[in-house]
């Protein structure tokens, strides 16, 4: 793998681990991290585009695959609309579709449905609990953007790992 590469999957897992942090922690997803995200991934782009670089397999590396998983992700805004999806995740499932591409998006949903199907439930049946045994409910959402970058991150590193990861995924999502 060549530096470049290696600097851009580098910094796509800070990045991503950040979110998990700040998601996590304070329930949120700062605009800058986002912001530095697009910026990053464009310059990355147009590296590419006006270079003879050969990108690794991590990642967009076409502007049609950029904006077709940044539309994909923009597209939830639905979700935000029925009040289902914070708007930071909103945001940053577009960023992700824009650093990721569209190829990686339908794995990333996958995955990153498991552990919030299970935090949801977990926090249902919290607050059937509370309710129960009276106590005050404090309203805390599901950290969807620190399970997106945790999937994320898995798929992607199971793609720049190994071929045969890719093809599993790639037939787990059609």
């Amino acid at each position: 793998m060549r530096v470049g590469d290696t600097l851009w999957v580098i910094g796509c897992a800070i990045w991503l681990l950040a979110i998990v942090v700040y998601d996590l922690r304070w329930r949120r997803v700062p605009n800058p991290l986002v912001l530095v995200a697009l910026a990053c991934q464009s310059f990355w782009l147009l590296t590419v585009q006006f270079s003879a670089w050969e990108p690794s397999i991590w990642g967009a590396v076409t502007w049609t695959n950029a904006l077709a998983g940044f539309a994909l992700g923009a597209a939830f805004v639905v979700f935000w609309r029925w009040r289902l999806l914070g708007a930071g995740d909103v945001k940053f499932l577009a960023a992700l579709g824009f650093v990721m591409g569209i190829v990686a998006m339908p794995d990333i949903l996958m995955w990153s449905a498991i552990p919030s199907f299970i935090h949801a439930i977990t926090q249902f049946w919290g607050k059937r609990r509370d309710v129960i045994l009276s106590r005050a409910r404090v309203r805390r959402g599901i950290p969807y953007g620190a399970y997106l970058a945790i999937a994320g991150l898995s798929v992607g590193l199971m793609r720049w790992n190994s071929h045969s990861c890719l093809s599993f995924f790639s037939l787990c999502s059609t």
